[in-house]
């Protein structure tokens, strides 16, 4: 049985190594305090791993030495928002190997067996790999479902970590040359996948989704009222471009008019109307509600009569106020909707006018035109 090592020793020699830094992967750590006499806080940093996707990114962690270490591990968070399975999301916190479900039950297990663990190494990671595959295997051994190549498969990649944990140098070259082959392996059909999808013809849309695209465009463009449109009761217009559109006049829900050009409508005209509908019907549940609450005042003042507990103003003044209010409201309302029907249909009436006149018009070029083209005929007639 080996001594164990004194808690300031270990962290001598911690701190010796942190300041080196290590490899690529580099992780490098220090006394947050130089003056901590029991070295118990520190801060660290790592480098993202080249080839994944922590790579060219500096992590920040803090960590603690508890009075029990080495025996037991420090607590270590990080500073750095990141996304590993092992770090919780909120705090940053490092959970430790009791707190990590399935992979690291067997790992756990045999660093707890062992009196004074010393930091972790190359040779300790590749172990707890060999045990916990091992222990996966011999988990789904009585599975018959499993085939026997993968099986042989397994067997083989367990005997080639098992020879580069004793640190033979074919087993490590073996394992090197895999992990390269690998990554790799990786790049390329990342690139070749990336390739095929810039080849790939780009699928045309159907009518269905060419139609609802053109909808949600429409819809976008005509969500503000644009700064040149004219108000709707200065047309008809005197001149135009093209064949004159005849507005139609439509009544939203019986209660708001607005002359509709062309389809699809405008998205703020929709919200225009879709607002003084919903102001109308508001002063409607008002209405109504008041009637309910008139029926209880009514009887609130009887009450009042028959008590000799009649007030200066009765319960049903302030309702019967409220209630003209909101009919009065009502009612300007409907007749402002009905002066403006009235004069949209004097409008509707002008375009049809001036659209007969112009096709009138267009009739009458055209004939001349055709009578230019074929002067044989005029002459034959005289």
């Amino acid at each position: 049985m080996s001594a164990k090592v004194p808690r300031n020793f270990r962290l001598l020699e911690e701190l010796e190594k942190g300041e080196k830094g290590q490899g690529a992967e580099a992780c490098s750590y220090g006394l947050a305090d130089g003056d901590d006499l029991m070295m118990t806080n520190w801060n660290g940093t790592i480098l993202g791993p080249p080839h994944s996707v922590h790579e060219n990114r500096i992590y920040s962690v803090n960590i603690h030495c508890g009075d029990d270490y080495p025996d037991n591990p420090p607590t270590i968070q990080f500073v750095s928002k990141v996304n590993i399975p092992c770090v919780d999301p909120r705090t940053g916190k490092v959970l430790v190997f009791t707190e990590l479900p399935g992979v690291w039950e067997v790992i756990h297990g045999s660093a707890a067996a062992q009196e004074a663990p010393a930091a972790p190494g190359r040779n300790d990671v590749l172990d707890s790999i060999i045990e916990y595959m091992a222990h996966e295997m011999n988990s789904r051994s009585s599975h018959s479902a499993v085939p026997e190549f993968l099986v042989d498969i397994e067997e083989h990649a367990l005997d080639l970590l098992y020879s580069a944990a004793q640190g033979k140098n074919e087993g490590i070259s073996r394992l090197s040359d895999l992990l390269s082959a690998g990554r790799t392996l990786r790049l390329r059909n990342s690139s070749e996948q990336r390739a095929l999808t810039a080849a790939q013809p780009v699928k045309p849309l159907s009518k269905k989704e060419k139609k609802k695209e053109a909808n949600r465009q429409h819809q976008q463009a005509t969500a503000l009222r644009h700064p040149n449109t004219t108000p709707i009761l200065s047309r008809p217009r005197p001149v135009v471009s093209g064949r004159r559109r005849v507005p139609v006049l439509v009544s939203a829900r019986g209660d708001v008019p607005f002359l509709r050009i062309k389809k699809p409508q405008p998205k703020n005209l929709s919200g225009v109307i879709r607002s003084k509908l919903d102001n109308r019907w508001n002063r409607i549940v008002r209405r109504d509600r008041l009637e309910a609450e008139l029926l209880v005042a009514q009887e609130e003042d009887h009450w009042d009569t028959v008590t000799g507990q009649e007030e200066p103003e009765s319960w049903t003044t302030e309702i019967r106020n409220a209630q003209k209010e909101v009919i009065q409201k009502i009612r300007e309302s409907d007749n402002k909707n009905r002066l403006l029907a009235e004069a949209m249909w004097k409008v509707v009436l002008a375009e049809r006018e001036l659209a007969a006149k112009e096709e009138k018009q267009r009739a009458l070029e055209k004939r001349a035109r055709s009578e230019q083209l074929d002067p044989s005929d005029e002459t034959q007639k005289s």
